[in-house]
Formats: structure tokens, sequence, C-alpha cells
């Protein structure tokens, strides 16, 4: 048995406290979800892919069943960006690697969370990351990877 498969009962009971905090706007709640998670030892990979996309994953089928609007979902969408921020801000950074990442979603898509959690990871693996949100024209997403002499976008 995985070192994972022994946190799973834990990680629903994260999952259940998060999403009705995100529910209840209630960001200290959700910050005592994310210190709990780091008391149990998990690496933010861990917390991004097992506690905040299953929370969102919660959340999305909470909405397409009527239980919530998307106004909720919105919210516990901008609440769940700033705790990926927390995450990556409570962890410690390695020494910068030299490498120029530019992380982005192309024109047309706005669902933009996986690419800022990947740019969580990457700054926290020491890249240099831009971050260029979401709906970014492809012509400009290369241009400016071309300035910037990046590494990966």
């Amino acid at each position: 048995m995985s070192k994972s498969d022994n946190k799973k009962p834990q990680y629903k009971l994260l999952i259940d406290r998060l999403v009705e905090n995100l529910l209840n706007n209630d960001i200290d709640a959700c910050e005592s979800v994310i210190n709990d998670s780091f008391r149990m030892q998990l690496q933010p990979g861990e917390i991004y892919s097992h506690i905040l996309a299953a929370s969102m994953k919660k959340i999305g089928t909470l909405w397409h069943s009527g239980k919530i609007s998307i106004a909720h979902e919105h919210l516990a969408t901008q609440m769940t960006s700033s705790i990926v921020d927390m995450v990556a801000d409570k962890f410690p950074r390695l020494s910068p690697n030299g490498k120029v990442s530019i992380i982005a979603t192309t024109s047309g898509e706005t669902h933009w969370m996986g690419a800022k959690v990947f740019s969580k990871l990457l700054e926290l693996e020491g890249w240099e990351v831009h971050y260029l949100g979401y709906d970014t024209p492809q012509t400009d997403l290369a241009s400016y990877a071309h300035s910037q002499n990046a590494d990966i976008v």
C-alpha cells in the first residue's frame, strides 16, 4: 500500500471541510484545512491534486446537479485561486535553476486554474515563471515567449 493510499480517508475529510468552507466564503477556515494538510506532511502537488482539484470537482458536481448556482462556483474558484497562492507561499522554494517558463491558456480558453497550479509548482522547483493567465492570443504568446527566451511554454 502506498503512502498516498494511507491518506485517502483523510483526504475525504479535508475535501469535505474545504468544500463547505468555500461555499460559506470562509477563507480563514480554508486556510485551516491547508494547515492541516501540511501537518499531515502533504506536499504542494498532493494538496493541489488530491485536495483542491477534488474539492473543485465536487463543487462542479453540485453546480451541474443544480444544488448551487454558477455564482457559488465562481466564488469557490476565486477563493481556490487564493488558496493555490497560499499553499505555494507556505512551502519553501528551491534555488533558482535558470529556467524560464511562460504559462497561459490560449484564446477562447477560460479554464485557467490548472495553468495557475502548474505555474506555482514550477516556481517551487526554482523556475522563473511568467504566468499570463487566460485567453492569451497564440501569436502574442509565441512572441512573448521568444522575447523571454523561454525554456517551456
